[in-house]
């Protein structure tokens, strides 16, 4: 069965959810008419808040462009000035570091010309070191083979029948085959 009476008291909870939602609904809607009205009015006061400017002529607008030509000459003048100061600047620093450059330059050639006149010292004084030192040596190697040439001379080493001293020692080694003291001798050297 049906029971109207839970079904009715289901519809009045409704209606009355309902209603508490247009109430909420009509809270919402008059408090944005009431912004609404509030705030409008106050934003055409803000939008016509300016004054009118008084009218101007002619002759003062022709004024006020010959003063701001005036201002604009004036003003590529000081700029003009400015970009030529800048110019010299870079001018004066570009002549001073071409300067310190060439300076540098000249130092490194000076300092690399020294140094080889101090390498070609050293080698000059390593070939003169060794000139003179190798002098005496070839004095003394000139003296040695002008004795050797005498005393080849003098030993007669060149002689088709031998040297002096080989003869001397044959000679002797016949006198000791007749002279005993003489044979004695040549023992004591070893030469018999």
């Amino acid at each position: 069965m049906f029971n109207y009476k839970l079904y009715l008291i289901s519809r009045v909870k409704i209606i009355k959810q309902g209603e508490k939602l247009m109430n909420n609904i009509m809270k919402y809607i008059i408090f944005s008419v009431l912004t609404a009205i509030v705030l409008i009015p106050w934003s055409l006061n803000v939008a016509y808040a300016y004054e009118t400017a008084p009218r101007i002529s002619d002759r003062e607008i022709i004024e006020s462009l010959v003063e701001l030509k005036q201002g604009q000459k004036n003003m590529h003048q000081s700029f003009n000035q400015r970009f030529e100061d800048m110019n010299q600047r870079f001018e004066d620093i570009n002549q001073s570091f071409n300067q310190r450059f060439e300076s540098m330059q000249n130092l490194m050639l000076a300092l690399f010309g020294s140094a080889m006149a101090f390498v070609l010292g050293m080698l000059g004084y390593i070939i003169w070191d060794r000139k003179t030192a190798q002098q005496p040596f070839k004095r003394r190697l000139y003296n040695l083979e002008n004795e050797f040439v005498e005393v080849e001379e003098q030993l007669e080493m060149k002689n088709p029948s031998g040297p002096m001293i080989a003869r001397l020692v044959a000679s002797f080694k016949q006198l000791a085959e007749t002279d005993e003291k003489v044979a004695a001798i040549l023992k004591t050297y070893s030469l018999l």
